[in-house]
């Protein structure tokens, strides 16, 4: 099997301008490739501003300016009419379109979707669909053309992670309907941008009849997947696919309507058809850049660096970013940070003095907000068991749901050790802390 790839067929990533596009030239863009249309400005500058087409245009990176617009104000922003007009045929009112109380609903229902421990599930899904392709890829006797492959693995693994169901009846379908839109319905035309809410562009009548299409489609493999019992995951009692997660508020208990069950279906596998399929991510050719914050005082700042020099093993360029003592800890507690390296100590060798400081619900110490009812639950319950093998088995089932959550990664443990002239006298050295021994009424000196 040879593998290759055609110059003719290779695209090199889109190269933005420097300066903003003239709305003309921007709204051409915009029909052939969405961040070619935007200037290197709008992916660096915290907040960007411009007039398009009669209305402020306003481009967010910074984090208190996306807070401010989604969560604290958000009230006071809308989507803008073209892109309801674009996405609603084929999002719906999903969590993309959602705003207000609706969002937060929305959020708060497919947010378990998102959470770390449901990595196994969808690692169990992913890899049987790889195992696939790989089977298939080396049964092929000539070149390959990998960007189909890799557009049918970007459905089939929707497919499995969504439905757990194998999606060679609705895959050709699915894979048709998202690059007819794609194609044809997608790009925006200036009068399209330009046309009240209540006025339909030319093109509207074709996506809503490519919606109701959409749907149905959605609609069957929906049926499909209730028909059929979905096989459970090696973790017994676990959601066995995406749908689990979405099907009912984890707050209220209460089901979701089968419309917007729908919506959230749909606009997963939209996203996730858009993103695995042109294969965004990075490599030695395309590195991450991020800071790394810590404090500025040595300890902090040279795990830092060390942390920074393994991140690029695996393509991500940190720069760090030092911060004065005094406005350290109010930095963490906003999560004004994209990674942050803190120190963390505690007074004794106990369980109880690390878990419920840095891992409990609302712990003082838990600046990243971690949250798990089940390890509150497992944390009370070492805390009262006075056998300590079993206490034992119990920190480590801790210790093992807290890893697979990624609740705080941990980079080195630390070791420390007491040093003393021969002429001081009296001094007794702790064995399960160094913090907790400075009580000095015993100790002399000799000389």
């Amino acid at each position: 099997m040879t593998t290759t790839i055609a110059d003719a067929v290779y695209f090199p990533p889109p190269l933005a301008s420097r300066d903003s596009l003239p709305p003309g030239e921007f709204a051409s863009q915009m029909r052939r490739n969405v961040l070619a249309a935007f200037s290197a400005r709008a992916f660096e500058d915290e907040v960007l501003s411009r007039s398009l087409f009669g209305h402020v245009q306003l481009t967010l990176n910074s984090p208190e300016a996306i807070r401010h617009v989604l969560i604290d104000n958000a009230e006071n922003y809308g989507r803008t009419v073209a892109t309801v007009r674009l996405l609603y045929p084929i999002v719906g009112g999903g969590l993309f379109l959602a705003e207000g109380e609706d969002w937060k609903i929305q959020r708060r229902t497919v947010a378990p979707s998102f959470a770390p421990r449901t990595l196994p599930m969808l690692a169990h899904h992913v890899g049987a669909v790889a195992d696939q392709l790989v089977a298939i890829l080396a049964a092929e006797p000539d070149e390959v053309d990998l960007l189909e492959h890799m557009h049918r693995l970007a459905i089939e693994v929707a497919g499995r992670a969504m439905f757990s169901l194998d999606m060679g009846e609705f895959a050709p379908r699915m894979r048709a309907m998202l690059r007819e839109y794609g194609e044809r319905l997608a790009q925006p035309s200036v009068i399209e941008i330009m046309l009240p809410s209540w006025l339909p562009a030319p093109r509207d009548f074709a996506r809503w009849r490519f919606r109701h299409r959409w749907l149905g489609l959605i609609e069957e493999i929906i049926t499909a997947r209730q028909e059929k019992t979905a096989p459970l995951h090696p973790e017994q009692g676990a959601a066995s696919d995406l749908l689990d997660l979405m099907a009912t508020d984890p707050v209220s208990g209460r089901a979701a309507s089968r419309r917007r069950l729908a919506d959230q279906v749909a606009t997963m596998i939209a996203a996730g058809h858009a993103t695995t399929a042109k294969r965004l991510g990075y490599g030695p050719d395309k590195r991450m850049s991020i800071k790394v914050t810590t404090r500025d005082v040595p300890p902090y700042r040279d795990p830092a660096v060390i942390l920074i020099d393994q991140l690029k093993e695996i393509y991500i360029e940190g720069e760090l970013e030092t911060i004065d003592t005094a406005q350290w800890y109010p930095k963490v507690q906003r999560k004004d940070y994209t990674v942050a390296l803190n120190l963390t100590g505690t007074l004794t060798d106990d369980p109880d003095a690390m878990l419920f400081e840095n891992y409990a619900c609302g712990g003082v110490g838990n600046y990243n907000g971690y949250c798990n009812p089940e390890i509150d639950k497992l944390i009370e319950l070492q805390s009262i068991e006075a056998d300590q093998e079993k206490r034992k088995r119990l920190v480590w089932e801790i210790e093992r749901r807290l890893t697979e959550d990624d609740a705080k990664p941990l980079l080195y443990f630390g070791r420390g050790g007491n040093c003393w002239d021969p002429k001081v006298k009296g001094l007794t050295i702790m064995v399960n802390s160094i913090y907790n021994g400075w009580r000095m009424e015993d100790v002399w000196l000799d000389k």
